[in-house]
């Protein structure tokens, strides 16, 4: 390989695949994988495997700037196809030693074909590393380019004969063929694997603002994309690329064409590209699965040597990903990116052929009684008649929540009438409907229900038509209908705990708390069943009602234990762990805990858009008002999207909590005819339920408390006073304890705007009472610097227990923390540091007494640049010095 030369301070030249590639100030800190590299460095052989564009060399770069950092000696050596021989790869780690200060016989560097040759070689090199007090680091990149098994032994030989004081490190696509089997016993091997390389959340994020700017993506936008992209950095890339052309308002990442971006030629190239037509094909049928095994895939495409294929593919870190299954045969699935990409590719076949492998593993799947695969892949191969005969054959005993999806898809490939035929598919698919929000076809298929109905008979109706009002958020009629209900004996557990899910949450509605409470404690221990997402939902009652009545504190714990036994037998996107996640997020937000209450509730609304009233509410609640803590212009877009989908099923109490916030925007951006448009709109939704009953009675509760604030708005106290005292005897009625603080705190405001400071006190007394006793920390801080001028006022000297003292010191801190809402009018801002990424890492290292040179070595930038940067920080900063940089740099947290 012909060297091109790269220049150095001193003016000399060193070849191209010595020099490591520069690290631009934006990049991702592998913060976690560089600790792990920290406590195994001391291993003779340190592997990174992983698929193209996993950051290999990135991680490697990293490293090699942390162990500079140390004041490690270090060398770095990248590879390509021209080093494929034992001559050359020989010569060139040689070369690397020497510029680790190995003194080597030149003529090493000549070494030819032979084993004698590579054994003398290997023992001046182990002389010569025996001179040696310190360690040294020699890092390898792009390993998976020597073939030559001779250069393989020639490594093998200096690993295993190295006094221990030589570490390599691999970056390699595949696992070398290298006999570690000794050397793990010995503990002298570590080990990064494909798994372990992806971003993490955080990391996708922050790569995401580097790339695209705070402002670009909401949080459940950036969850999408790492969702889609695994974390997989070269597809971050290419996707950041992309998302720069949109303007923000317009991204939209389902709708985005990937197929016409770089990541079409990306995975042709890297990924696809060198491999046979045979194991291409194979990969593209078997993308049409979620999963698949050997099996499968013998079914699917008719290859003997369908295990050897996937053995295959895995060892070739070809984006397989292994699943975590107890079966005794091992499930895979594709990287999604490239399992979209291996499907778009099989359309060149003609429909039918590809309906005949689906096809095939309906018929597979059902054989193995995965009935949801086997439903799925029977509409997908256009065979519903065969799809509908398996759902058919499902007992009601079998049913789980995991299939309504499936079953949902049957229904919408189906005439109503091909269902007909089939009196437990008629059933199952109602309820199925009912619980997706297709209230209407639910109902059509009512008429298909027997006319001479039996006592089990009218249980299924009953049960359907208690689904459809709870779905219609009509718990008064849900009540009626469950509560007393007569359950057969030949009932399956799913529908016993469906009975018991919508019977508590009836009785919450109704403000039969206790009632409630009772009836899951009633039935606790027969809920407690794996792998039963509605006995989940039906213990997730009794944490709904707690919510519902501003137990928050209390509600939280028993939602976290539920959501992990969910994890436990499902994924993070099932039914019940997107139910569960919306439920904890509510209670996240209003605990304050807002980062992860973002994460819990990213990209589950659409899933949320199908659930029960309830759960759409709570789902729309917690984003708009985390939305509210980033801008105002935000949060008033996210109502109005949730207020077009309360508009289109119907669902009036979404309606009026939804109006309620925006008048509270519309209040502080001092909005005074949208204020007045907003309660005018209230107004009709309360009209429309004059005499409300049930859970119904919050949109009166909420109609007083919007006309309140906007008369404290207006000045206009005693009718504030009396519309604040008239939802107050609502919400009381209702038990409804987080309401009552929301009105104590709202009637503490308005006496102290009439000049009753008195009543004022006693009000906000009362609201920090009840506020400790639910855990709540929003309510007090979203009623703004009123409220945190109140909570200042409060009587220094009275008694109070040490739980209240450090409830009153945590709120005062949260006030002091929360910043406000970004205005509909921005008027600029600033940031906290005057220092660029780049002049941050420089001040960094400073204060780890660098000199020029080495921080230019580290970073991979000139002296002349370094200086270029300090004399921009001492003027930024207003110092003459390092030390007085460093010392600015400590005081205002940049560094430790």
């Amino acid at each position: 390989m012909e060297s091109h030369p790269a220049s150095t301070e001193a003016g000399t030249t060193v070849p191209d695949c010595f020099v490591p590639p520069r690290i631009g100030s934006r990049y991702i800190p592998r913060t976690d994988l560089l600790k792990k590299l920290w406590r195994d460095r001391h291993a003779k052989l340190t592997l990174v495997t992983g698929s193209p564009g996993f950051g290999k060399t990135s991680l490697l770069a990293q490293w090699r700037q942390e162990l500079m950092k140390q004041g490690s000696r270090i060398c770095w050596l990248s590879l390509s196809i021209d080093e494929d021989g034992l001559a050359s790869f020989a010569a060139h780690c040689l070369a690397a030693l020497e510029q680790l200060g190995l003194q080597l016989d030149e003529d090493l560097l000549l070494i030819s074909e032979g084993t004698g040759q590579i054994d003398r070689a290997i023992a001046a090199i182990v002389n010569a590393l025996a001179t040696q007090d310190e360690d040294l680091y020699l890092l390898i990149d792009d390993y998976h380019c020597i073939q030559d098994p001779r250069a393989h032994q020639f490594l093998q030989k200096l690993i295993d004969h190295n006094p221990g004081n030589l570490h390599v490190t691999l970056a390699s696509r595949a696992m070398p063929p290298l006999s570690l089997a000794k050397l793990r016993v010995m503990g002298q091997v570590a080990e990064i694997e494909c798994a372990d390389l992806p971003f993490s959340l955080t990391e996708t994020r922050s790569f995401l603002r580097h790339s695209l700017g705070s402002a670009k993506l909401s949080a459940s936008q950036s969850m999408e994309i790492h969702d889609l992209t695994n974390g997989w950095p070269a597809s971050l890339q290419l996707l950041s690329i992309m998302l720069k052309q949109k303007p923000a308002g317009e991204i939209d990442i389902a709708q985005m064409d990937w197929e016409s971006s770089d990541l079409h030629s990306y995975l042709t190239k890297e990924v696809v590209g060198s491999l046979s037509p045979d194991v291409a094909e194979f990969m593209e049928i078997l993308s049409l699965c979620r999963r698949f095994n050997a099996s499968l895939a013998y079914a699917m495409t008719g290859r003997g040597d369908a295990e050897a294929m996937i053995a295959r593919i895995e060892q070739d870190n070809l984006l397989l990903v292994r699943d975590e299954s107890n079966d005794h045969e091992p499930w895979f699935h594709f990287h999604p990116m490239l399992n979209d990409f291996l499907k778009a590719r099989l359309t060149r076949h003609p429909a039918a052929v590809i309906q005949g492998f689906h096809r095939h593993a309906s018929r597979w799947f059902d054989a193995h009684d995965m009935v949801v695969e086997a439903i799925g892949h029977a509409a997908q191969g256009d065979d519903p008649a065969f799809a509908a005969s398996v759902a058919q054959r499902v007992t009601p005993d079998m049913w789980r929540l995991s299939q309504m999806g499936a079953l949902h898809r049957l229904v919408n490939a189906l005439p109503l009438s091909a269902i007909a035929p089939y009196p437990k598919l008629v059933y199952f698919c109602s309820i199925t409907l009912a619980f997706v929000g297709a209230s209407a076809q639910a109902a059509a298929l009512d008429a298909y229900f027997p006319e001479q109905q039996d006592a089990t008979d009218r249980f299924h109706r009953t049960l359907l038509q208690a689904t459809i009002a709870l779905r219609r958020d009509d718990t008064d009629r849900a009540l009626g209908l469950v509560d007393g209900l007569a359950v057969p004996e030949e009932a399956s557990s799913f529908e016993r705990h469906l009975i018991i899910g919508a019977q508590t949450i009836a009785l919450a509605g109704a403000a039969r708390f206790d009632e409630a409470y009772a009836l899951v404690d009633r039935y606790e221990a027969q809920l407690h069943e794996p792998h039963d997402g509605m006995a989940l939902m039906a213990l997730d009652g009794r944490a709904m009602a707690l919510l519902l009545q501003g137990r928050v504190a209390e509600a939280l714990p028993l939602l976290e234990d539920l959501y992990r036994h969910s994890l436990t037998h499902d994924r993070r996107r099932s039914a019940s762990a997107d139910l569960l996640g919306v439920n904890i997020a509510y209670a996240l937000c209003e605990l304050n805990r807002l980062d992860e209450a973002r994460d819990m509730l990213a990209n589950r609304q659409q899933n949320i858009q199908r659930a029960f009233a309830q759960f759409m509410i709570f789902a729309s609640l917690a984003e708009a008002r985390l939305e509210r803590r980033l801008s105002n212009k935000g949060a008033l877009a996210v109502v109005e999207t949730h207020l077009e989908t309360f508009r289109s099923f119907g669902l009036d109490r979404g309606i009026a909590n939804l109006l309620l916030l925006r008048l509270e925007i519309e209040i502080e951006e001092r909005s005074t005819n949208a204020a007045r448009a907003t309660i005018r709109q209230l107004s009709e939704v309360q009209k429309r339920n004059a005499n409300p009953k049930g859970i119904f009675a919050e949109i009166g509760i909420i109609g007083h408390c919007a006309r309140a604030r906007l008369a404290l708005f207006d000045q206009h106290i005693d009718a504030a006073r009396d519309e604040a005292d008239a939802a107050w005897t609502l919400a009381e009625a209702m038990d409804h304890r987080r309401w009552l603080v929301t009105l104590d705190l709202l009637q503490a405001r308005i006496a102290e705007a009439g000049g009753d400071l008195d009543r004022s006190q006693e009000h906000f007394e009362r609201a920090l009472f009840r506020g400790q006793s639910l855990g709540l920390v929003r309510t007090f801080l979203d009623e703004g610097q009123a409220a945190a001028r109140l909570l200042g006022k409060i009587e220094p000297t009275r008694k109070r227990d040490t739980d209240t003292i450090a409830y009153i010191e945590m709120l005062l801190s949260a006030f002091e923390h929360d910043q406000p809402a970004a205005p509909l009018v921005q008027t600029g801002s600033e940031d906290a540091s005057p220092l660029s990424p780049r002049e941050e890492e420089i001040i960094r290292l400073l204060a780890a007494n660098m000199s020029n040179k080495r921080i230019a070595s580290t970073i991979g930038i000139s002296i002349e640049t370094v200086k270029w940067n300090l004399k921009n920080i001492f003027q930024k900063l207003g110092v003459s010095s390092r030390y007085h940089a460093v010392t600015w740099a400590r005081r205002h947290g940049l560094i430790d």
